[in-house]
């Protein structure tokens, strides 16, 4: 079983590399705030605070790929989700035709608030970044067909 700690710090030093690969280039974009805390709340950005809040089940220290960088864990879904998120609200100033034609494909595979085209456009413009290509990237975020997964 891993550690709090331990997973927080994968969480913490993952959001860096992420980070900096999506914005690489762009001069004066603010990273957000990252609170990694325990709980079983739901995860989220708040473009308000510019705040990515993850947060870490107990039970979920169990998981088998937890501690596994590689892997994808409920972790590292909600974190990419999240920063996607945060990219949405500070890059994406209008919809991509990819962004609109994945948003039309995939729109009903996301259930709440803030998963419009412009969302679509993110993982158009991030998945590459993560060797995956858009679609590979909305069935990992969905939990299907993706590295370390069943």
């Amino acid at each position: 079983m891993a550690s709090f700690d331990e997973v927080a710090e994968l969480i913490r030093t993952m959001y860096a590399s992420v980070w900096s690969e999506w914005y690489r280039g762009r001069a004066g974009v603010p990273r957000a705030t990252l609170r990694v805390e325990p709980g079983c709340l739901t995860s989220g950005y708040d473009p308000k605070t510019d705040t990515v809040w993850i947060y870490v089940a107990e039970g979920n220290l169990e998981d088998h790929d937890i501690a596994d960088p590689e892997a994808w864990p409920i972790w590292r879904i909600e974190l990419i989700e999240e920063m996607l998120h945060e990219y949405q609200y500070k890059m994406v100033r209008t919809p991509s035709a990819v962004g609109r034609r994945l948003f039309e494909q995939h729109n009903r595979r996301f259930s709440d608030r803030g998963h419009g085209d412009d969302f679509f456009t993110a993982i158009a413009e991030c998945s590459s970044s993560l060797g995956m290509s858009p679609e590979q990237l909305i069935d990992a975020l969905c939990g299907l067909n993706f590295p370390g997964g069943s």
